[in-house]
């Protein structure tokens, strides 16, 4: 279901206590610059975004992005043949079983004579720093991104169109097709990573979320180490992240060693306690 909101603000309200496209790779482990533990508290307000605070400042990045956009979509219509549209601004695509779980859309693409239905075109304008992960495939979290609009918005098919460098990139794109069972696997992923926030039990955090815990925690008090039998990761969660790596033949690392903010520590003791090892402490 295609619900179009009338602002820019109503949207990021509707958008802001639902799984979207952006968020379901960083929740499931498979995003480079957010861990699962940052996506959980920015989910719950507790970072200065989400639900609480839905609006969100449109960065000179984001506006580069959304002026790039009709151009790198033309760039493709031409270079692949096929037709492109713009989706609605201010649009959701909602899904059809689960209404907690919605995407945004970039562009409708379609060819003729009809091959494969109406598909998704998403668009990325990405730094030359980043262009190599563009090279070959689309990078791990586009792709879950992809799909998670598919299962969104019912499509059959989707591509990235990416021009990669900040000046004189070329246009990169990469066909993905629909996947039920990976579908199938976002899905679930997805809505464990919501009913765990709702009920305010955050996933096994990283060495990357040091930081975060200090802040969280809201002190410079020591980090020390805990048994490993301290930490409890969410089963069933890395379950699902491992099934999408696996289905995609992407290799899968286990998470750094955990990290939880006074677990099985006596009060007053740390601030932040560490399971495993980490370089530097």
């Amino acid at each position: 279901m295609l619900c179009i909101y009338p602002d820019r603000p109503t949207w990021l309200a509707r958008r802001a206590g639902r799984m979207t496209g952006t968020r379901v790779a960083a929740a499931l482990g498979f995003h480079p610059y957010q861990t699962p533990l940052q996506t959980y508290h920015d989910f719950r307000g507790e970072l200065g975004l989400g639900p609480r605070q839905p609006e969100v400042e449109v960065t000179p990045r984001m506006r580069r992005g959304l002026h790039l956009q009709s151009g790198i979509g033309a760039w493709y219509a031409e270079e692949t043949g096929r037709e492109v549209m713009p989706a609605p601004p201010w649009a959701l695509a909602v899904h059809a079983e689960h209404g907690e779980l919605a995407a945004s859309l970039d562009l409708y693409q379609w060819e003729q004579p009809p091959v494969r239905g109406r598909g998704l075109l998403e668009i990325k304008s990405t730094s030359h720093w980043s262009a190599s992960r563009w090279a070959d495939e689309a990078p791990l979290e586009a792709t879950c991104q992809l799909y998670w609009q598919m299962a969104c918005m019912g499509a059959e098919s989707g591509a990235w169109g990416t021009v990669a460098g900040d000046v004189g990139g070329e246009l990169v794109y990469h066909d993905v097709e629909r996947d039920e069972e990976m579908i199938a696997l976002l899905v679930q992923g997805g809505l464990q990573f919501l009913d765990a926030a709702k009920r305010g039990e955050p996933p096994a955090a990283t060495a990357a979320d040091l930081g975060l815990l200090h802040r969280l925690a809201g002190d410079k008090g020591p980090t020390i180490m805990l048994p490993a039998e301290s930490v409890e990761l969410h089963a069933q969660i890395e379950a699902v992240s491992r099934g999408v790596a696996e289905r995609l033949r992407r290799p899968y690392a286990d998470f750094e060693p955990g990290v939880r903010k006074q677990a099985s520590v006596p009060d007053g003791a740390a601030s932040v306690g560490l399971a495993g090892t980490a370089p530097g402490l």
